[in-house]
């Protein structure tokens, strides 16, 4: 197999992304369509990634901190701002959706052709997000949790903790007077 191509993220800083730190790697391919992306220094984006703007609002931001890893196939769809924050890990396959077409049964107009409505997502430091987790719109995740694999994420989850499942829940919290992790 051979290896993906890297490209240096100020080859794309013009075309595709406005605000780009130093030393940022981005493997092709990557699909980019949005005009308003920042990424912080040291990050990098494995191949295959898809990052779009679904509203057509111009005002919506996405924002990539320092020293944040993006594994393979990472998909955000945003119909409202995606901030990422400083040292996240970010697994394969992770999906994260600011947004959805409406639903209205009422409305003439089939489900897709439905006016798109967003909420923030905003994922804090630290945060681990495991394999094929999906975060859905208007979410927090508070500074250091870790979303187990497989977990859809549909509400706030707080700082220092774990949660997994289908909708995610809280599982264990961090103990910072026994220093050790503590199930809720």
């Amino acid at each position: 197999m051979n290896n993906p191509i890297k490209i240096l993220c100020n080859k794309l800083r013009t075309s595709k992304i406005k605000n780009c730190g130093k030393h940022v790697e981005i493997e092709k391919p990557i699909e980019i369509q949005y005009e308003y992306i920042e990424i912080g220094d040291n990050s990098h984006i494995l191949r295959d990634a898809r990052i779009q703007n679904v509203s057509g609002d111009t005002d919506i931001r996405i924002r990539i901190g320092n020293s944040t890893g993006i594994g393979y196939w990472f998909s955000v769809l945003a119909g409202a701002n995606v901030f990422i924050g400083n040292n996240v890990a970010i697994a394969s396959d992770v999906f994260l959706s600011a947004g959805s077409h409406g639903i209205n049964p009422e409305y003439k107009v089939p489900y897709g052709c439905q006016a798109y409505l967003g909420s923030d997502i905003r994922i804090c430091d630290g945060v681990w997000l495991g394999e094929k987790v999906i975060v859905m719109s208007g979410v927090t995740i508070g500074e250091k949790s870790i979303i187990g694999a497989g977990g859809v994420v549909t509400r706030n989850i707080p700082s220092y903790c774990i949660a997994v499942g289908n909708p995610a829940r809280v599982i264990k919290k961090y103990n910072f007077n026994l220093h050790k992790w503590e199930k809720v």
